[in-house]
């Protein structure tokens, strides 16, 4: 259930496509994420976007909000908590991720947030509602097979790494 954009890699879940009449998904922290098996087979090196809509419960530890995972060597980006922050990341390797970690005070207000990741070619550029709060020089993507998912992350195959809150219209956009 999904927007497939093929002429430049593209994908937006928005309304009903996997949130329900509603339009929003519920995850609960504990093995629930949608997810599509090697949706990608691309070379992320030029530029890539991905983001969306987040009412999170809990801000606590490793909670993935969106990520493009190649879970074997574990490469690919991705935007998630970490000890309290909001951790914007990607791995080039497979051995060890780039990322930043940014203090958001007052996450868990009962609002939605748009949160985004922009790769340009040169740097990982970190977005929260809108404003630039993260910034730093990253490698580039090497060729992946990847998973897309909401809610998780995959690392060596299984999903891990627990979103919990509310989601709503999620997009990935390749630029290659």
């Amino acid at each position: 259930n999904s927007k497939t954009l093929s002429n430049n890699n593209s994908v937006v879940f928005t309304g009903t496509d996997i949130f329900g009449s509603a339009g929003i998904a519920t995850f609960s922290g504990a093995n629930n994420l949608f997810s599509n098996d090697s949706f990608f087979t691309s070379s992320l090196s030029s530029t890539w976007a991905l983001g969306g809509w987040f009412k999170a419960t809990d801000w606590s530890d490793a909670g993935t909000l969106i990520s493009v995972w190649d879970g074997s060597p574990n490469i690919g980006p991705r935007i998630e908590t970490f000890s309290g922050n909001l951790r914007f990341s990607a791995s080039d390797d497979g051995t060890a991720s780039d990322f930043v970690d940014v203090a958001i005070p007052n996450v868990i207000d009962g609002t939605w947030h748009h949160i985004a990741e922009v790769y340009d070619g040169t740097f990982l550029i970190g977005y929260f509602d809108g404003v630039e709060v993260a910034r730093f020089v990253f490698a580039g993507q090497a060729a992946i097979t990847a998973t897309f998912a909401i809610g998780a992350r995959y690392v060596s195959s299984a999903a891990g790494g627990f979103f919990t809150g509310d989601v709503q219209d999620v997009f990935f956009v390749d630029g290659n």
